[in-house]
């Protein structure tokens, strides 16, 4: 499939933009934009391309020509560009932490994020996990807090996309929910599965969790295609958040570059197949 998308879709885009090589480097990463329609909603056009037996890159991949995002709309790309006006007691990350949810299987990686966070944000961040972690609870939470960080399970209803969303714990949090309010986020983290994947019925419509945070709010949204291993999640997680405290401060702006080196890494440093690493996407400008 990954070979399909670049020889149809993404290698004569990219050659159109002159886009025809790694750079240099020390050189600057070109960025670049998918705003997908129908079925295309359903695949990683940013991980196109074709990689050797270990994964490793032949060069000829999106992932080693440019630094992909996704737009579910241009309105929303432009949207998103607009300047925000934050105060610095905004400066805070909600952090929702599910190892155990009723009636799931166990996360043992959950913990390990949750302790990052703690780590990286001390003294700026709500941490809401096991009983704590609940639809109401989250709803209130949610816009007093410039950033988020949702580790848990998750699922999409490819029939009705609305009644896909993230498992609390007593109940889900849908994109219905989401939908329905408005804040002044910069930043959320979705670590759980297939949340940036939309349905197959309307497939014109992006009717992704991603989506849904990206529209009311979220700036930068980082999400899933697919079912992830809570242990590769908690990698990504890892490389994201050391990359954008980097400087001592939170810089959600570069969670592009951020994810884009994260799956790099865990493509040519860890050799994981395109199912591990491809999944993880982007959302915004």
């Amino acid at each position: 499939v990954l070979g399909w998308l670049w020889h149809e879709i993404a290698d004569p885009v990219l050659t159109a933009l002159g886009l025809v090589s790694t750079p240099e480097p020390g050189q600057p990463w070109h960025r670049l934009w998918w705003c997908p329609t129908g079925l295309l909603t359903l695949l990683p056009l940013h991980a196109a391309g074709h990689n050797d037996e270990n994964g490793q890159s032949s060069g000829r991949t999106v992932l080693d020509r440019v630094v992909s995002s996704y737009t579910p709309t241009l309105r929303a790309l432009l949207e998103a560009r607009r300047p925000l006006d934050f105060q610095r007691d905004d400066e805070r990350i909600l952090v929702v932490a599910l190892a155990d949810t009723p009636g799931e299987l166990p996360l043992a990686d959950v913990a390990r994020e949750r302790d990052l966070l703690e780590a990286l944000f001390a003294g700026h961040l709500t941490v809401l996990e096991g009983e704590a972690a609940t639809w109401q609870t989250v709803r209130t939470e949610l816009p007093l807090h410039r950033w988020a960080h949702f580790s848990c399970h998750g699922g999409q209803n490819l029939a009705d996309p609305s009644r896909g969303g993230l498992l609390l714990h007593d109940r889900l949090l849908s994109i219905a929910d989401i939908s329905t309010g408005q804040y002044r986020g910069e930043f959320a983290f979705l670590s759980a599965c297939m949340t940036a994947t939309g349905g197959v019925n309307l497939p014109d419509e992006a009717i992704t969790l991603a989506a849904a945070m990206h529209y009311t709010g979220y700036r930068h949204v980082i999400g899933t295609l697919w079912s992830v291993y809570d242990e590769t999640a908690a990698d990504v997680a890892e490389a994201v958040y050391d990359e954008l405290t980097s400087t001592g401060q939170f810089e959600a702006a570069r969670s592009a570059y951020a994810l884009h080196n994260a799956i790099r890494g865990l493509r040519d440093d860890r050799d994981l197949p395109p199912s591990a690493w491809a999944p993880f996407t982007h959302t915004g400008p």
